[in-house]
């Protein structure tokens, strides 16, 4: 699903999970969309990751952060990783 446009990618699960008829590729955005607004501001870092990260952000090196949840959600000041490396403001 990787390099995929959301709903390209979810039309794909749903073709391939057999859940046509049972739900749309929108619905499915939608509903993924609700839960990953709802965990997002939960997760917790992966351990050993924010020592590398911070030291990177430190010395200035260009450093990426990806996520599922989208630009917005990494500029939350509520999300852990944002508030471990500054990350909201570096974007």
């Amino acid at each position: 699903m990787m390099g995929k446009k959301a709903l390209d990618a979810a039309k794909i699960l749903i073709e391939e999970t057999g859940l046509q008829g049972q739900l749309t590729p929108e619905e499915f955005l939608r509903e993924r969309e609700a839960s990953l607004d709802r965990l997002f501001p939960q997760a917790e870092l992966l351990p050993g990751a924010a020592a590398p990260a911070a030291s990177r952000l430190a010395c200035r090196c260009s450093t990426a952060v990806t996520a599922l949840c989208g630009i917005a959600c990494l500029k939350s000041p509520t999300i852990p990783i944002c508030r471990t490396l500054g990350a909201a403001e570096q974007l």
